[in-house]
Order: C-alpha cells, then sequence, then structure tokens
C-alpha cells in the first residue's frame, strides 16, 4: 500500500509524459476559444445537446418533460426512494457539501478514491475558501496534474457556458445574439429556447422566470425541502443560500445542462484515467455529485443527463487533439 500511495503521490513518469502532451493540445484550445466568441466545440457541443430543445414537438417529448419535472421534485424530497450511497438525510448533508466546485484540482471528489487514497491526496493538495484573500486559493498534486485539470476545465467551462446561455434564451451569455450557425441548430432540429420555461410554464418574459430563461426547479417548484447544515467549508449554510444566495445566486443561471454534473463528471475522469485502480469508484462518486445537483434541487434530472453527455464529449474532443497533435 505504502508505494502504491507513494506512486500517486508522484504520478510516474509516464503518466507526466502523457498530461504534458495533453496539457498542451488543451492549450491551443483554449487561446482558439479567446479569439472567437464560440469555437467550432461550442458549436459541435451545442449540435449534440440540441434534440432536447425539440422535446415538445412530440408526444413522447412532452411525457418526457413531465416526468423530468415530476421525477427532480420527488428525488429533492424523497418521496421516488432513490437507492444513494448515503442514507437520505446524509445524502442532502452531502449535496449542500458539494455545492461548492474545487475546481482546480478536484479536492471535493477525492473521497471517491477512498479513505486511505482520499487521505494522502488531500495531504499532497489544499483548497481554501476564495472568499479569503489571505488564503492561496488551492495547490495541486503536481504541475502537469495542474495543467491538465486547468486545461480541462477551460474546454468544459467554455462548452457549459456557451450551452446554458443558448439554449436557455439563444445567447452567448443571456445578452449578446449568437452565431448564426449556432442558430442555424435550432432550425435544422426544428428546436426553441427556453424548453423549460415552456413547459412548466415559467417563460423567460414572464415575472416568476429566470431572466434568461430555462428556469432551474427552485423557481418551478412551489414547495422545496429546506437543507442546513455544514458546507464544504465547515460553515453553518443551507440549500436556498447556494441558490437564491448570498453564497450563490442562480435565479438568473440558466439550469440546462448543469455545469456542476459536467465538472463533477469530467474531473472525476481525470482521476479515474491517473488512478485506473479506482476507475468505479470514481465514477461512482460523478454519479454521486451530480444527482446530489437534483436532492439541492438545482437542477432537473435531465440537466445531469446533459451535464455527463457534455464532459464525455469533452473529453473525448480532448483526447482526439492530442492524437491528432502527435500524428
Amino acid at each position: 500500500m505504502a508505494s502504491y500511495l507513494s506512486s500517486l503521490a508522484v504520478l510516474g513518469r509516464t503518466h507526466i509524459q502523457f498530461l504534458a502532451v495533453l496539457a498542451i493540445a488543451a492549450a491551443a484550445l483554449v487561446f482558439a476559444r479567446e479569439a472567437h466568441a464560440q469555437s467550432a466545440t461550442n458549436v459541435n457541443a451545442l449540435r449534440g445537446l440540441a434534440p432536447v430543445s425539440a422535446l415538445q414537438n412530440t408526444a413522447a417529448g412532452n411525457i418526457a418533460l413531465t416526468r423530468n419535472l415530476t421525477i427532480t421534485g420527488a428525488i429533492q424530497d424523497g418521496a421516488y426512494q432513490q437507492p444513494t450511497l448515503l442514507p437520505f438525510l446524509e445524502q442532502q448533508q452531502q449535496a449542500l457539501r458539494d455545492a461548492f466546485i474545487t475546481d482546480g484540482n478536484a479536492y471535493g471528489l477525492a473521497d471517491g478514491l477512498g479513505s486511505d487514497l482520499e487521505n494522502v491526496y488531500h495531504s499532497l493538495t489544499t483548497y481554501e475558501n476564495p472568499k479569503d484573500s489571505e488564503k492561496p486559493g488551492f495547490t495541486n498534486i503536481s504541475p502537469a496534474v495542474a495543467q491538465l485539470i486547468a486545461y480541462a476545465n477551460a474546454m468544459t467551462r467554455s462548452d457549459s457556458g456557451s450551452a446554458k446561455f443558448f439554449f436557455g434564451n439563444g445567447t452567448t451569455d443571456c445578452r449578446a445574439p449568437v452565431s448564426n450557425e449556432a442558430i442555424a441548430i435550432l432550425k435544422e432540429f426544428k428546436g426553441t429556447a427556453d424548453i423549460f420555461g415552456r413547459a412548466y410554464d415559467r417563460p423567460a418574459s414572464s415575472k416568476a422566470a429566470a431572466g434568461c430563461g430555462n428556469p432551474r426547479p427552485f423557481q418551478t417548484e412551489l414547495n422545496i425541502m429546506p437543507i442546513v447544515g455544514k458546507d464544504f467549508f465547515g460553515t453553518w449554510s443551507s440549500n436556498m443560500s447556494y441558490l437564491r444566495g448570498p453564497a450563490q445566486n442562480l435565479t438568473n443561471s440558466p439550469s440546462f445542462p448543469s455545469g456542476h454534473a459536467t465538472y463533477g463528471y469530467l474531473e472525476s475522469l481525470l482521476v479515474a484515467l491517473l488512478v485506473p485502480q479506482r476507475y468505479s469508484q470514481m465514477i461512482t462518486r460523478a454519479a454521486e455529485y451530480g444527482n446530489d445537483r437534483v436532492v439541492l434541487r438545482a437542477h432537473y434530472a435531465m440537466d445531469v443527463v446533459g451535464g455527463r453527455t457534455l464532459a464525455m464529449y469533452d473529453l473525448a474532443s480532448f483526447s482526439l487533439t492530442k492524437q491528432i497533435g502527435s500524428a
């Protein structure tokens, strides 16, 4: 066990070489994205998620939208009796801790490695409250891993942000219109923006709706089960504090796809690839992290599926870029 833990700490020469190549390839993607409002990868991601925008066009699609709302509410209040890793009350507390994204070093996901490896991972990394200016923020397990996570997150953050506002109100940032190529996607699928707002009687133009479209479950459901406990930093908080503020205000953040689920799956997959002996456990942790967004009432079940899909697409794009770059 000691030698295995030591190998995790240093990652090994092969892992570092692999990460360095990936980081260089990803860097090129990041710089390309900075020059355009929507990259080709953004548009491809939008096309992959676009069928959701056309659900109201068919009877089956409308049934799916209705079930999405019903199941989301039943998961949040426990009526669905969904199997969870922890007893329901404890899972609610885990959902509150998972409300904060440790997106620089996967610190909050390392428990998927198991208690021994989690302790080692945490001994080599830190994550401090970013609101505390006297703290350093976060540190990583190695420079190579830091580069890998940073560039991978830049990719998913770009795709997730583009998708949220595109499907929310047909913009890039809630205000600026999307490209003609992106507009063509909705026409191709005969879709519409703000599909959840339209389906759940909270269109973006209404008073109770999200200003940027696709309102979240805490905006479409009247009864929200309160969750009170300690958040990731050990501070007493609540789910409402992470939904409407002050910890985090999501009232004007479109619901689809889930950014938290995208992050959770992406970084869990990265850790799983670095520690393949814990691959299945890290995927389980990713699933729990995504589902916790439903428990918290921040997202619908469809949002989590969308986030998972986006994470897997981005990781595949990341790997493909590496293969093309080294061909």
